[in-house]
C-alpha cells in the first residue's frame, strides 16, 4: 500500500490532514520505472545533427591517426573511431586521404580535393579583388579565412619531424613542406603547369639550391589556400625543371601568418 496526503486551504493557509490509503497496483509501479529508465536511457545517447550527409564531409588535413575536417561549417580534429558532434566517425587514414563512415554509408576522401557548387556574393568580391585590372596599381599582398573569423590551421609532424600543409592555388590541390629558410614559395614548373600557373612571362631569376643554382621564374599567383586560410598576390619562384618534387611554402605566405609550434603540432593563424 502506498500512502498520499490530502490538503486543503482555509483561509490562506494550509491544513494537513491524516494520510489517507490509497492504493497503486504492481503493474502501475512497474510502468512507472520502466518510463522512467527508457528516458535515462535516451537521454545518455549522443545526439547527432539532422540532416547531415557525407557530401557535406570536407578533409582539410590528415595523418596516419588523425584528420581535420570540415562538416557543415564547423572544423574538428577527428581520432579513428571517434565521431563527431553530427556522428561522422573516422574509420581509416593515410597520408593520401581519409575513410569516412555515417550511417552505415562509407566514404573515402583524397586531401586537397575541394568542391564548390555555387560561388557566393562573398567569393565573387573577393576574385575580383585578388584579380586586379591592368590599369590598376600593384595589388597588396593580403590574408584571410573562409569564415571572416580568426581560424587556425592545425599541422602535424611526420615522422622525420618535417611540417606538410594541403592547399591549392587555382583550385588544384597541392601538398606543400613547410619551409621557414626559403624565401618565397617555391615549386618546379612541373608542379607550376599542374597548377595551371603562366610563368612564361614571369621576370627571370635564379634559385639557390642544394645541387647548386638553377633558372627561376619570379610570378604572383592571385589566390594562395592553406587549409580555410587563403593569401592574395603571393609571389611564388617556380624553378625550371622538376625540383622540388614538393612544392615549399616559403616566407612570402609564412609571413603572413602566426606560427606556434608545440611538440609534434604547428599552428597558423592569419595576422590581420
Amino acid at each position: 500500500m502506498k500512502y498520499s496526503s490530502q490538503v486543503y486551504v482555509s483561509k490562506g493557509q494550509y491544513v494537513s490532514h491524516s494520510p489517507v490509503k490509497t492504493p497503486i497496483s504492481k503493474l502501475a509501479r512497474f510502468c512507472s520505472v520502466a518510463i522512467l529508465v527508457g528516458v535515462m536511457f535516451c537521454a545518455s545517447l549522443p545526439v547527432f545533427a539532422a540532416g547531415v550527409s557525407l557530401n557535406d564531409v570536407h578533409l582539410l588535413a590528415v595523418t596516419t591517426s588523425k584528420a581535420i575536417v570540415k562538416i557543415g561549417g564547423k572544423r574538428y580534429v577527428l581520432k579513428k573511431g571517434e565521431p563527431s558532434p553530427e556522428g561522422v566517425v573516422l574509420v581509416a587514414s593515410d597520408s593520401a586521404g581519409a575513410t569516412f563512415s555515417l550511417n552505415g554509408e562509407q566514404q573515402t576522401l583524397s586531401v586537397g580535393v575541394v568542391t564548390e557548387s555555387v560561388k557566393t556574393e562573398r567569393e565573387l568580391k573577393r576574385e575580383q579583388r585578388a584579380r586586379p585590372s591592368s590599369a590598376a596599381a600593384p595589388a597588396k599582398t593580403t590574408v584571410e579565412t573562409d569564415t571572416g573569423e580568426l581560424e587556425t590551421v592545425v599541422l602535424f609532424a611526420d615522422e622525420r619531424g618535417s611540417f606538410y600543409a594541403d592547399g591549392a592555388i587555382n583550385d588544384i590541390g597541392l601538398r606543400f613542406l613547410v619551409d621557414t629558410g626559403a624565401s618565397i614559395v617555391a615549386m618546379s614548373s612541373m608542379s607550376a603547369d599542374r597548377a595551371g600557373i603562366d610563368y612564361s612571362k614571369g621576370r627571370t631569376g635564379t634559385a639557390r639550391t642544394a645541387s647548386g643554382t638553377a633558372p627561376m621564374k619570379y610570378v604572383t599567383v592571385p589566390e594562395l589556400r592553406i587549409g580555410e586560410i587563403v593569401a592574395y598576390n603571393v609571389a611564388v619562384g617556380i624553378i625550371v625543371g622538376r625540383y622540388p618534387e614538393t612544392p615549399l611554402l616559403g616566407m612570402s605566405f609564412l609571413n603572413l601568418v602566426d606560427m606556434k609550434r608545440q611538440g609534434d603540432t604547428m599552428e597558423l593563424t592569419p595576422r590581420w
